[in-house]
């Protein structure tokens, strides 16, 4: 991806490519560069689930366990399902009964929801495809 003041140009295919007089040559190799650096760059929104979690953990609302399951679920890219926690003084019971949902479809899913979410994203680009 190259940036300037005025436009974004994503390179998705090898080739050459003019812009502002300036030729860019991209190989195959640097547009699957380019995709895995977008895909390493941390999200924000699940940067602040994540702390929010570990807030939550500080305060003893969630143990330790809870919080490795949780943060687990966020990198799988679950991270909507914590998001309207809210701090870790409000009302307790809501997110304690949701960790236990999740924990028990988590047992009872061969593989666990990890393996779930995985199976899911494989089926749905495979449907597109």
């Amino acid at each position: 991806v190259l940036r300037n003041s005025q436009q974004i140009f994503d390179f998705q295919e090898p080739g050459e490519y003019t812009i502002e007089g300036n030729l860019f040559q991209v190989s195959e190799h640097e547009v699957d560069d380019i995709e895995e650096i977008e895909a390493s760059m941390p999200d924000p929104a699940e940067s602040a689930v994540r702390a929010l979690l570990k807030g939550h953990h500080e305060n003893g609302t969630i143990d330790v366990d809870e919080l490795r399951f949780a943060l687990e679920l966020v990198e799988s890219g679950q991270g909507h399902l914590f998001r309207d926690w809210g701090s870790p003084s409000d009302d307790v019971g809501p997110k304690s009964k949701m960790l236990k949902q999740l924990a028990a479809l988590d047992a009872n899913y061969p593989g666990g929801l990890l393996k779930y979410i995985r199976n899911a994203r494989t089926l749905l680009k495979a449907s597109k495809e």
